[in-house]
């Protein structure tokens, strides 16, 4: 799906050139114009943001559009996500079809309290994905498949607040890695920071390599504080096109990227740390030598695919 943005120079265009010479002709003057062959556009042919949420609505008793109350008494309040009653758990969730390949999830948790995202089917608990973070529990930190006896993560990671933490679900074409990332941070609503991977990742395959379904759910206890969830479905950003030598980056809040060099026409470039929302995408020729930037007020995203030309 494209989102109909563009980093095009300006051209003439037929109507302008019509003008000109109708300009020349009642001036009874030569009007010159110069074409210029070669001029780099690109353009973002996928958009990979799937749900942005940063809560800045009134206080209110639930979370409101797109999220429905599963269980508990999840809230808003002063632009954040809590609980606004007593309850051993809250849950929420929204209804998005789970991508296929990869994708990132994040969140940013300023009380610490028992807290966890799944991905899951539409029908029954079994078969799902659960990313936890629980300071209460030996401030664990783990990833699990629900009904398969799946590998975990589980490590102790710290309990600082506040943090940005991302899942991520990396399709591998024969495995799903998953890994998680952290960065502690002054605010949640600090979204420049790059995260850093804690722990191992973990490897899924066979029964456990992917399951379907079309549903996320949060589910946190009591105490718990959050805001920015972010869902993205990809853990690159991808530019097509490319003259052979060219090269592609990401600029970013935190970071001006490394540039990732074309393989048959294509960068392909790791976002999984990343600081989200990124700010652009450039491209350079084999020296270096920026040929285009492209820069969005809706942001730049994981799963993002831009397509480069000259006319």
């Amino acid at each position: 799906m494209g989102d109909q943005e563009t980093g095009r120079p300006t051209t003439l265009s037929t109507v302008e050139r019509m003008t000109l010479g109708l300009l020349a002709a009642t001036a009874n003057q030569a009007v010159f114009v110069l074409e210029i062959s070669g001029i780099p556009t690109i353009v973002r042919d996928v958009n990979g943001l799937i749900l942005f949420d940063d809560f800045n609505r009134a206080d209110q008793s639930d979370l409101g559009s797109p999220w429905t109350t599963i269980a508990g008494n999840p809230a808003i309040v002063s632009n954040e996500y809590t609980e606004n009653a007593s309850a051993a758990v809250h849950r929420a969730e929204f209804i998005s079809p789970i991508p296929s390949g990869s994708f990132i999830f994040q969140h940013g948790t300023e009380a610490l309290s028992a807290m966890n995202i799944n991905a899951r089917r539409s029908t029954g608990i079994v078969n799902f994905i659960n990313f936890e973070v629980n300071p209460v529990v030996s401030s664990l930190v783990q990833a699990i498949i629900s009904g398969s006896g799946g590998p975990s993560h589980n490590a102790n990671e710290g309990t600082s607040a506040p943090s940005l933490f991302r899942g991520v679900m990396a399709d591998t074409g024969t495995s799903m890695d998953v890994r998680y990332y952290k960065a502690s941070v002054g605010a949640i609503t600090d979204l420049t920071s790059s995260l850093t991977q804690i722990g191992a990742t973990i490897g899924l395959s066979g029964s456990n390599y992917w399951l379907s379904g079309d549903r996320w759910r949060v589910v946190f206890g009591n105490n718990a504080v959050g805001d920015n969830f972010i869902l993205m479905a990809g853990t690159t950003i991808v530019v097509n096109g490319l003259l052979a030598g060219f090269k592609a980056r990401v600029i970013g809040a935190d970071l001006t990227g490394s540039l990732v060099t074309e393989s048959g026409g294509t960068a392909t470039i790791d976002v999984e740390g990343t600081a989200f929302p990124a700010e652009g995408v450039e491209v350079t020729d084999g020296a270096d030598v920026v040929q285009i930037s492209f820069f969005s007020g809706s942001g730049i995203w994981a799963g993002d695919s831009y397509t480069y030309s000259e006319i």
